[in-house]
């Protein structure tokens, strides 16, 4: 379960990077996807706040199915959402131009959408994909022994008993 959980901190660090990344150009200024939408800088975080609480094996498998809905949300607006249309990049339109409203069609700016909103989301889908795999695995079988080892080794509390009585 470890390396899984291992794997999948990886996969949610190497999407939260790309989040990071300058997803749309206008003019001269940059925008990463968490200045474009705030909360998917967010989700990304929570994702792995969820994940080192299933480490300890309570609601695992609530817990992994939590992680894939969040996941595929943020995958799906990354990859839907038209970045050109959104606020910020209309209120640099607006700054640059003088134009208010001003779209990309209406000025003269250059402005450029790189892949890493493309990255991006096939990163969140695979962190879904992963999330709902390890959610539905069956738990190997030597961890099924050592639970069972562990529920009938009851403690020997006699030389407890014996030191108080001292």
């Amino acid at each position: 379960m470890r390396k899984q959980l291992l794997l999948l901190t990886l996969v949610t660090l190497g999407w939260w990077i790309t989040i990071n990344l300058s997803w749309v150009s206008v003019g001269d200024k940059a925008f990463t996807g968490g200045n474009l939408s705030p909360v998917l800088n967010l989700m990304p975080g929570i994702i792995l706040l969820m994940i080192f609480i299933s480490a300890y094996g309570k609601l695992r498998r609530s817990l992994l199915t939590g992680i894939a809905l969040i996941a595929s949300y943020a995958g799906y607006v990354s990859y839907f959402t038209d970045w050109i249309a959104s606020s910020a990049i209309t209120t640099e339109f607006e700054r640059l131009t003088g134009v208010a409203g001003g779209d990309h069609s209406a000025v003269n700016v250059a402005s450029d959408v790189s892949g890493a909103a493309i990255v991006a989301s096939l990163l969140a889908v695979l962190v879904a994909v992963l999330a709902t795999f390890f959610a539905l695995k069956n738990p190997s079988r030597v961890q099924k022994l050592a639970i069972k080892e562990d529920r009938n080794e009851q403690p020997d509390n006699r030389a407890l008993w014996d030191e108080q009585e001292n």
